[in-house]
C-alpha cells in the first residue's frame, strides 16, 4: 500500500521518514515517491494492506541497480503480531 495512505499515525510517519532519510543518506540524489502505485481498480486488487510501499526513483540509469526506480516494500511488526 502507498506509504502515503499508511502515514495515519505520528509513530508511523516518523517511521516511513526514518526509511527515507536513511535511504537519502546513501542515495542523495534518489527521489522519494511515497505514492508509487496507481489508483486504479486493477491495482487495488493487488494491493497488500499490511505493507509500506515507497518508490526512489534515480535521476538516470544505474548501472549498480540495472534500473531508474527501485521499489521499497517495508512490513512493519506491531505488538500485536509479536504477541500472537
Amino acid at each position: 500500500m502507498n506509504a502515503a495512505e499508511q502515514a495515519k499515525s505520528v509513530d508511523t510517519a516518523s517511521k516511513i521518514a526514518a526509511v527515507v532519510n536513511h535511504f537519502k543518506a546513501e542515495f542523495p540524489d534518489a527521489r522519494a515517491d511515497l505514492k508509487p502505485w496507481a489508483n486504479d481498480r486493477d491495482t487495488r486488487e493487488l494491493v497488500d494492506p499490511d505493507s509500506i510501499d515507497i518508490g526512489f526513483h534515480l535521476p538516470g540509469f544505474s548501472h549498480r541497480f540495472q534500473s531508474r526506480s527501485i521499489l521499497v516494500q517495508i512490513r512493519l511488526c506491531g505488538d500485536r503480531e509479536l504477541t500472537a
